[in-house]
């Protein structure tokens, strides 16, 4: 597993932590016969496509990401574009909670699932595209 931590003072209060196992199959904090637990036909997403961001200050939050990931924000879409058609999308807040993750954006397995959005709980969901 290879894993990059990120300080919440660079990323706005977000908390972050990036995980790569190696190899892609292998998710050790899962045990070793993890895949077996979640057949293929079930699994809802094929793959992670970016996470959302909800930030008081996008124009703010936008710049801090920039100097951390080195690439522009675009206006025109909210987001910074992170490769293979993933991406990290900037939202304005409108909780009193603070600037945090609010969302992940996954590929569905099944196309009758594009557009769905799973609720997991008061202050995160699940979109699929």
């Amino acid at each position: 597993m290879r894993t990059v931590h990120i300080h919440p003072k660079d990323t706005s209060r977000v908390i972050c932590s990036i995980d790569a196992p190696s190899p892609p199959s292998s998710w050790f904090w899962c045990g070793e016969d993890w895949p077996s637990k979640v057949p293929a036909s079930q699994a809802m997403a094929k793959r992670f496509m970016g996470c959302v961001i909800e930030t008081s200050d996008i124009q703010r939050t936008a710049k801090q990401y920039e100097r951390l990931l080195g690439i522009p924000f675009s206006v025109k879409d909210s987001c910074f574009a992170l490769g293979n058609d993933q991406r990290l999308l900037l939202v304005e807040s409108h909780q009193p909670r603070g600037d945090g993750v609010v969302g992940f954006l996954l590929e569905a397995t099944d196309r009758r699932d594009v557009g769905r959005r799973h609720i997991f709980s008061q202050s995160l969901f699940f979109d699929f595209l």
